[in-house]
């Protein structure tokens, strides 16, 4: 592997784990707000509540720092 090679992996693994931090920070940020009253939250899309919410959602996002088997952002998949 040449050194851009190695380059370019080492940039995609940071930036990659980067969004899952991110995205662990969001969801605990998430639970901590309250469930009754009449507000309603923005907290994005229905495939993005799913994920961050459905079952799995542990070793799920902790397999996504495996960047060798994740194809791209958690975001997109």
């Amino acid at each position: 592997m040449s050194e851009s090679d190695n380059i370019t992996r080492n940039l995609l693994g940071k930036l990659l784990r980067t969004e899952i931090s991110i995205i662990r920070s969001y969801r605990a940020f998430l639970m901590l707000l309250p469930l009754h009253g009449s507000s309603k939250y923005q907290t994005g899309s229905p495939l993005l509540q799913r994920r961050l919410f459905g079952n799995g959602f542990g070793a799920m996002i902790d397999n996504a720092f495996e960047v060798e088997t994740r194809p791209g952002s958690f975001l997109v998949l």
